[in-house]
């Protein structure tokens, strides 16, 4: 059994519809990495739809290619948010599941 996630809730219904077709066992939970409410939630709420948690797998990224003197402070918020914040505090959410 798993839970995945996404954003996009069209991508997160296809991937879990490709889980299920498959015979897995799939939850579809939608989540924004950069916000930390979300993350706390969506981890607990994975927990309780699969009676605890063995791993997690944080694959969230998102990248702009471009010259580094043209990358503005909005662009590397969301880069930071989502590359670092969020799977950092993903992995703090899932650690006190798994304690």
């Amino acid at each position: 059994d798993v839970a995945v996630t996404a954003r996009s809730v069209d991508s997160l219904d296809e991937t879990a519809a490709a889980i299920r077709a498959g015979g897995g066992v799939a939850h579809a939970i939608a989540l924004d990495v950069t916000d930390v409410g979300q993350c706390r939630a969506a981890v607990a709420e994975a927990a309780r739809l699969l009676g605890g948690l063995d791993i997690l797998v944080n694959n969230a990224g998102v990248e702009e290619v471009r010259p580094s003197l043209d990358v503005d402070e909005a662009l590397w918020d969301r880069i930071v948010d989502t590359n670092l914040k969020g799977a950092f505090f993903c992995a703090q959410a899932a650690a006190r599941q798994m304690r």
